[in-house]
């Protein structure tokens, strides 16, 4: 499903984004 996809790949980026922070 590409919802899903999307979903983890925006959670990846604000996971990466917060450990910038």
């Amino acid at each position: 499903s590409w919802h899903i996809h999307e979903a983890k790949k925006r959670l990846k980026t604000l996971m990466r984004a917060a450990g910038e922070v």
